[in-house]
């Protein structure tokens, strides 16, 4: 059943407004193809995507919106949903669009090519970056957070895994 089209999400405490992306491609279960999964988080998981017109490749996260109400988090997950789609900055996934059905929220993220820190710690053959290699994830990082703090965002879930 493909979702049905709303222009905002009232469920979560907060209406929340489809991006021009959204309107432009118009995300469903129809338009994209699900690729393998990339990873799991608190409510849900996060897969590779490609919609099927433009051949855009893209993060694909579904939460369950079951899971996001049982746990009482509807208002920060709207919260989340909307402080995303606000940033602009080259080292944060850039949040293109959302959409939900009856059961999900899938929010569609620009795909890290590279994968995470984490990833590509693993792939080093002494599971650690050179000096200089560290000092540069560590400045885009310290952007990142500047930009994050400058704005009245607190980022708390700071680990390799979190970080592109």
């Amino acid at each position: 059943m493909a979702p049905r089209k709303k222009t905002e999400l009232q469920v979560f405490g907060g209406a929340i407004k489809f991006s021009s992306f959204t309107r432009s491609i118009r995300p469903t279960h129809r338009t994209s193809k699900i690729g393998r999964r990339l990873g799991n988080g608190k409510f849900g998981r996060v897969f590779l995507a490609r919609h099927r017109a433009t051949s855009y490749i893209c993060a694909l996260k579904v939460l369950s919106k079951d899971q996001i109400i049982s746990e009482g988090e509807g208002k920060l997950v709207g919260r989340e949903l909307e402080i995303h789609s606000n940033l602009s900055h080259p080292s944060i996934l850039r949040f293109l669009a959302w959409f939900h059905d009856e059961g999900s929220v899938y929010t569609i993220l620009e795909y890290a090519y590279g994968g995470n820190l984490f990833s590509s710690l693993k792939k080093q053959p002494l599971g650690r970056f050179s000096a200089r290699e560290a000092a540069q994830y560590v400045v885009r990082m310290v952007h990142a957070l500047s930009y994050l703090h400058g704005k009245g965002i607190k980022r708390r879930d700071i680990k390799p895994k979190t970080f592109s």
